[in-house]
This record gives C-alpha cells, sequence and structure tokens, in this order.
C-alpha cells in the first residue's frame, strides 16, 4: 500500500491506497530489439508471445525457437522461425496511453454486417459476460487503473486478462485461446469483450481471431 491523497466530501484527506504498477519490458526477436512494451508486470511470456502472434510474427507456438523473459533486467529474448521484414514501420495507436502495432490495416470503405457465426449472442449473454468482467476485474476494484479483456462462449468466460495497457489485454489472451498447430484463428465461435473502446487495430485482431465483438465500461 502507499500513500495517497483521497478527495471526499469536499476535503482532501491522507490515505493509504494501491497503486498499479507499470513495468517496462524491452523486447528483442531475433537480435534486433523492435519494442519496449509497458505492462502489468504478471505473466509477462504470456504478453510476448501474444503481441508477437498478433503481430503475425509468429503463427503458432511451434514457430517459437525460445522466449526468454529477465524480470530483473525487464528484458524479453525471443527467436522465431520466421525472419523479420527488413524494415519496420511502428503506428501509434489511439486511446488512453498510446499503443504500438506494425499491422494496422488500411482503413476500409465500409464495414460489412453479415455474420456467418455458428455462436448466437443475445443482449442477455452479453450483459452476463459485463457482469463476469466485472466481478473478475479485481486489479479494477483494488486502484482503478486497469483494463480488462475476455473471451467468452455465449454468457460464459472461457479466458480473461487484465493489464494497465488495453492493447495488452488482448495480447495476453491471444495465446490461451487457441493458438495452435498453425490455425489462424484463435477463437472460432466465441465472443470478445473488452472493458474499453474498439480501436482500428482491436478490430482487425478481432476480425481475425474471433466471430463477434463487443465492448463496455
Amino acid at each position: 500500500m502507499e500513500q495517497i491523497v483521497v478527495y471526499k466530501n469536499g476535503v482532501l484527506e491522507q490515505a493509504e491506497g494501491a497503486v498499479p504498477r507499470e513495468f517496462p519490458l524491452k523486447l528483442t526477436v531475433n537480435g534486433r530489439e523492435i519494442a519496449t512494451l509497458i505492462a502489468s508486470p504478471h505473466d509477462l511470456r504470456f504478453l510476448v508471445a501474444g503481441f508477437l502472434r498478433l503481430q503475425g510474427f509468429v503463427e503458432s507456438l511451434d514457430d517459437f525457437l525460445m522466449l526468454s523473459v529477465c524480470e530483473d533486467f525487464g528484458i524479453a529474448n525471443v527467436q522465431v522461425r520466421k525472419a523479420l521484414p527488413e524494415r519496420l514501420q511502428p503506428v501509434l495507436t489511439s486511446g488512453c496511453g498510446t499503443g504500438v502495432t506494425f499491422t494496422i490495416p488500411e482503413a476500409p470503405e465500409g464495414i460489412e454486417t453479415h455474420c456467418n457465426a455458428s455462436l448466437q449472442v443475445t443482449p442477455a449473454n452479453l450483459f452476463a459476460v459485463m457482469d463476469e468482467l466485472s466481478r473478475q476485474a479485481k486489479g479494477y476494484r483494488h486502484h482503478g487503473g486497469s483494463h480488462s479483456a475476455a473471451v467468452a462462449d455465449g454468457g460464459s468466460i472461457l479466458l480473461y486478462a487484465e493489464d494497465i495497457g488495453r492493447h495488452n489485454t488482448i495480447d495476453r489472451l491471444a495465446v490461451g485461446a487457441g493458438c495452435q498447430g498453425g490455425s489462424t484463428r484463435c477463437c472460432p465461435d466465441r465472443l470478445s469483450h473488452l472493458s474499453y473502446r474498439h480501436g482500428g487495430e482491436n478490430l482487425q485482431v478481432g476480425r481475425d481471431r474471433a466471430d463477434w465483438l463487443s465492448a463496455g465500461g
């Protein structure tokens, strides 16, 4: 717990409270430093693997030759089968706290409204997922400084992630959502729900990885 100042009933008061931690993680892939990820300091291997998966540097867990995370020095060292592009052009994404992506698509001329998904989602299913997401958001209730994301089957949450960075929550889910055996879709017949608005990069990830996307605070 940290010493903080709380504004209550028109008065500033000294109090003890939790403060969310930020952890910088320098990411090196095939000998090249490509980014520094700022994240919550838990399950960093999932964060790194998911980030590389959703950036298109790997397709499955078999594409990782080596993945090492040194938390003492804040370094992630990864070797993958596929060579990195000669030039990487990072794109700073929108949202509270700028993210980075290397795979942002061109803006589509229109939005496709048809859906061939076998999973049927009702408003009741969606609100049930939102309620469960709120119940699982322990970090947010503790200090109010984190985002959440989940993969759900109807009204039941199958996978959950929480992080100070909104983009990081999607990356953390990518490995556990079934990225195996070269599959190009992580969670077919699944609903992806976020506690924040969808940015363009999240929509691209969602179109490739889930049949349903939703967002709500």
